[in-house]
């Protein structure tokens, strides 16, 4: 059991000299720490003293707390779900939303019309081009699609974008025929223009809209990234990639032993509905681990003013 004290208290429970095992267990524990104090708690900064997650922007342990996510689950899917959207505009919807993944780009160019049901390319471009500000995210870094027909990187997207409009509802049809994540999705990344890293990121939205396309969990299967690998590298130095996955679900099936062992005790008193990490999660946080492991990451932290907004969706 998770004592109230180790809850609240401000000072970091991660051991630098601890193995990178341990310290993985460390790091995600913190992180969530943070993110029960901020959004639970309601305390006021500073959530953390470690000198890492203090400075740096740390996606949550798990991904549904994220707010991009958040904001997925809230604006696009429940809305989609509100207007008895087909499961072609549902993926379609998803599809629009992850290619870009911006929240302003959302708001300002793609809601209207798909929440209205206009799948129209045309309309979408021109509506993306007289936005204010940036049309695609800053989370990551995202392809430029050159080779791809189109004047730029807009018209390149919405390019590959109207086939996929267009061959929704088939693609809905294959998804939903599979019977394992991975099937599904190589299916989603033989689309051009979809590539691993947003094929897997529409794959875990659309295992938030319970059994409309797929009729397993998150723990059926994950799909291990770059960052991923490095991450468990770090943690497994002799293990060569080919046994990562199978690692993960190590990590998975041993984390209620290492939170005890570390004195952590029950770390489902972190998370909303006490759900333990599943595969995907620790998929997430073994990218997340690396960062924190070489000390830095690609951006310093900075509050949203509309934080409140981001606590878990119900």
């Amino acid at each position: 059991m998770v004592t109230q004290s180790l809850i609240e208290t401000i000072p970091s429970i991660i051991d630098p000299s601890a193995s990178a095992y341990d310290r993985f267990f460390q790091t995600a524990y913190e992180r969530q720490r943070i993110w029960y104090r901020r959004f639970v708690l309601k305390q006021d900064a500073p959530w953390t003293d470690d000198p890492v997650m203090a400075k740096y922007s740390f996606t949550n342990v798990l991904r549904e707390l994220d707010r991009g996510t958040v904001f997925y689950q809230r604006e696009v899917r429940d809305k989609m779900a509100q207007r008895g959207a087909s499961d072609g505009d549902l993926l379609m919807a998803t599809i629009l939303y992850r290619m870009f993944n911006r929240i302003s780009t959302w708001e300002q160019s793609l809601a209207d019309p798909v929440l209205a049901g206009r799948f129209n390319i045309s309309e979408i471009e021109e509506r993306l081009r007289s936005q204010n500000g940036p049309v695609f995210t800053s989370a990551h870094m995202v392809c430029a699609y050159h080779g791809m027909p189109g004047a730029d990187k807009i018209a390149r997207v919405c390019g590959f974008l109207g086939d996929i409009i267009e061959d929704r509802d088939d693609l809905a049809k294959k998804l939903q025929a599979h019977r394992f994540g991975k099937n599904a999705f190589e299916e989603l990344t033989a689309f051009d223009g979809i590539g691993p890293f947003n094929g897997y990121e529409i794959y875990s939205d659309l295992l938030y809209c319970g059994d409309r396309f797929f009729s397993w969990d998150e723990n059926q299967w994950a799909n291990v990234g770059p960052g991923a690998h490095k991450g468990l590298k770090a943690i497994f130095p002799n293990e060569p990639p080919c046994v990562h996955l199978m690692l993960m679900v190590q990590l998975r099936d041993e984390q209620e032993a290492a939170f005890e062992r570390l004195g952590l005790g029950d770390f489902y008193q972190l998370v909303p509905g006490e759900k333990r990490l599943t595969l995907r999660s620790i998929e997430h946080w073994s990218c997340e681990f690396q960062k924190h492991n070489r000390g830095t990451c690609r951006t310093t932290f900075e509050p949203h003013s509309d934080a409140t907004l981001y606590g878990p969706v119900t």
